[in-house]
């Protein structure tokens, strides 16, 4: 060996240029020193890019970019870092393809000086020694699975490029005369997701010689997203192909069908509870349009039965006066005395004054049914308007034989309202007790306090009573109830909805409770100066 250290460069150039392997040489640093002709042939993208200094991961880098797949260019830092680590620690030679089809075995060797020697030989069979076999290896190629070989006793054979670029952490694997289990346990440590324990764990087990394999594929995910699919297909004299399929396309297909599908459910249940929503509105709005036909209707009917009616309560007192009229003119047939004269003047001033309030309760009824009264409220004392209420109710209890009494508890003195409005109240609701209320009948008035910041007046009489129906319509001046009385003592029966009205007017309250036969009791509720 020691005539051989006196060899220069330039006799070793042509030598290593005639030999059929491709050699490179690298210093202890990883930097190229030397690389032969047939190196360039081998990978003809280094052609512009050798030079001696060279690192080589630069040299690396330019062998993935050249035969790398699109999507495995996106994590070209993580394959540098990978393959760096292989070229240091590779020991044993190892098969692989180029993307120009040649097959080729890797023989590294490390010197004792630190340097590095790889020597690649072609192992691609030529046409004159295996025709069917270099067909086979084309057509192997070309198919769009990754697959690899493994002789009856287990042993790796051969593997296509496509392999390669699924498993490209794991192409160190793809060496000749690899056993299968080192072989299926590294690809599952360096290439697979963990989140696949269970599969990874299934596959680590299985062992040499393989008596069925795994027809039905099996789902899987590599480090880098991609989702294959892996099986098993036993030869007949006991090898075994393993393929591996990359279905990431398909999978985010589905992926994207399984989220439109579910969107479209979401968005056509929206549109069904939208629907829905918009079924229970429209139904809404139709009872409530239905219901508020209907109170027109029933409206419009109650008003033409109170014209009916009010046309026939103006017209009986309107013939009573000119019928008296008439006779007090000395137009009728015959004459009269003086105490005749004046029984019919009294009649002609009753009908006047039943008249005039019959007209002054339409005229309020339908002030206070159109517009807004704004009353002015003020303090009142009770007891002056019970002494009011008392003198004007005194002729008409008189005729009627009514006892009225009123009383007023010690701790009541004022209320918040308008006068006139309170006395109205307590006329009306007076007036109406004593029409109803038979000879010897009595007609109490009580004021007390109520709930904190009001007053309670309490009417309440021993006349006929009103049956619940008539009760539930007592605030409607349009009801049947209020003209369907046919007795000759009702009068214009619209007292007590307009009292109802200047009551809420005031921010009072007046309510009925009556029982037929027993008597009725109203309560009229107002504010006292000291309310919130």
């Amino acid at each position: 060996m020691e005539r051989f250290k006196t060899l220069s460069i330039d006799i070793l150039e042509p030598i290593l240029d005639s030999i059929f392997d491709a050699v490179c040489l690298y210093d202890a640093e990883d930097k190229v020193l030397y690389w032969n002709n047939r190196y360039l042939e081998y990978f003809p993208w280094h052609k512009d890019g050798m030079f001696v200094g060279r690192s080589y991961r630069d040299a690396l880098r330019v062998f993935f970019e050249s035969n790398l797949s699109s999507g495995e260019l996106e994590n070209i830092e993580f394959h540098l870092e990978e393959g760096v680590k292989r070229h240091q620690n590779l020991k044993h030679p190892f098969s692989f393809q180029t993307r120009l089809g040649r097959w080729l075995t890797v023989h590294p060797f490390r010197l004792d000086n630190g340097m590095y020697l790889k020597i690649w030989r072609e192992t691609t069979p030529v046409p004159e020694t295996s025709e069917s076999y270099r067909h086979l290896l084309d057509t192997i190629t070309a198919i769009n699975i990754g697959f690899a070989c493994f002789d009856r006793t287990g042993h790796f054979i051969l593997n296509n490029y496509k392999l390669s670029e699924i498993l490209p952490e794991s192409i160190h694997l793809f060496s000749n005369g690899r056993s299968f289990e080192e072989f299926l346990d590294g690809c599952c440590q360096e290439s697979l997701k963990g989140g696949d324990k269970d599969i990874i764990d299934f596959l680590k087990s299985r062992t040499f010689p393989i008596l069925r394999g795994i027809t039905e594929p099996v789902s899987l995910t590599t480090k880098f997203g991609l989702h294959i699919e892996y099986e098993e297909c036993v030869t007949a004299e006991g090898g075994l192909i393993c393929i591996l399929s990359d279905v990431t396309a398909r999978e985010l297909t589905e992926r994207r069908l399984r989220e439109s599908e579910t969107q479209a459910r979401a968005a056509h249940a929206q549109i069904q509870q939208f629907n829905r929503v918009l079924e229970d509105q429209i139904e809404e709005r139709t009872q409530e349009l239905t219901a508020a036909l209907n109170a027109a209707h029933q409206s419009n009917e109650a008003k033409t039965r109170l014209l009916a009616n009010v046309s026939h309560e103006l017209r009986t007192p309107l013939n009573a006066i000119i019928g008296f009229s008439e006779i007090l003119t000395g137009e009728g047939d015959f004459k009269l005395d003086l105490a005749r004269s004046q029984e019919y003047a009294r009649h002609i001033f009753s009908s006047a004054e039943y008249l005039r309030s019959l007209i002054d309760y339409i005229l309020q009824m339908s002030a206070a049914d159109t517009r807004s009264r704004n009353l002015p409220v003020t303090e009142i004392s009770v007891e002056a308007i019970f002494e009011k209420c008392q003198t004007l109710l005194m002729t008409t209890s008189a005729n009627s034989n009514v006892h009225i009494d009123f009383k007023i508890a010690d701790d009541v003195k004022t209320v918040l309202g308008t006068q006139q409005c309170i006395l109205q109240i307590l006329l009306n609701v007076g007036a109406n007790s004593i029409r109803y209320t038979p000879p010897e009948g009595t007609l109490h008035f009580e004021a007390k306090n109520g709930s904190p910041g009001t007053i309670k007046i309490i009417m309440t009489d021993s006349g006929c009573g009103m049956p619940p129906e008539q009760l539930a319509n007592l605030s409607d001046p349009f009801s049947n109830d209020q003209w369907t009385r046919t007795d000759p003592k009702r009068g214009a029966g619209i007292g007590i909805p307009l009292s109802m009205m200047l009551a809420k007017e005031m921010g009072g309250e007046l309510s009925y409770q009556s029982k037929l036969g027993v008597g009725t009791t109203a309560t009229l509720i107002l504010p006292t100066p000291e309310s919130p």
